[in-house]
Parts: C-alpha cells; structure tokens; sequence
C-alpha cells in the first residue's frame, strides 16, 4: 500500500523516499508517483519549492521535476488529479494543466478554472 506521511513516501512499509520539505498529496498512475509538495511561504521561493510536482518510480527515483517553460505564470500548484491514465495539475492563478506522463511537460492548453 502506497502511502505519504510528512516528508515520506512509503509502499508496503519501505521507505522508498524523502523530501527536504512536506508533501501535499500523491497518486499513483501506470506505475508512476506523482508527488506535490507543500510550498513554504515563510520564505522565498527557489525553482525547486515553486515548481513543486514530481513524478518518482517505484524505487524512489525522480523521473522529472514539473517544468514550467510553457507556463505564462510563475505560481506554485496546488492540486493533482489522475482521469484514467491522465495527470491534471492546477496552479494557484486557477490555471489547469493536463501533463505528459513520461516528460513531466504540459499537453495542449491550460483551462482557467474559475
């Protein structure tokens, strides 16, 4: 049984990774993690605490940090959902992205949300 708590990722009572910072919320989708981080807002934000969604094997291995070059903003996101096979991630500027699996790149255009 896959699992977080904190800043760790546990499948069947193994730890397989740990984050510097909290995780937010996981899914698993075709044997991928997908992991958000909780983003401290107590302090400046670096590339890695904004760009805060990363895919992991079942090793622990990081496949791909989300990248943010064909994103017209900068803020952090603050939700994932599986549909199937499908990653969506949204943003804090309630932008909705639909991301590739296997590059961690966005697919198409965002939906704005709200």
């Amino acid at each position: 049984m896959l699992f977080y708590h904190k800043n760790k990722i546990i499948d069947n009572k193994k730890l397989i990774k740990t984050f510097e910072e909290e995780i937010w919320d996981l899914v698993e989708i075709s044997n991928t993690i997908i992991v958000l981080m909780k983003v401290p807002f107590d302090r400046s934000q670096s590339y890695n605490k904004s760009h805060n969604v990363y895919a992991l094997n079942k090793e622990g291995d990081i496949l791909w940090q989300i990248d943010p070059k064909n994103k017209a903003n900068d803020s952090s996101y603050t939700w994932i959902n599986k549909r199937g096979d499908k990653l969506f991630v949204n943003d804090f500027s309630c932008f909705r992205y639909e991301v590739d699996l296997k590059s961690g790149e966005f697919i198409g255009k965002p939906q704005f949300t709200k």
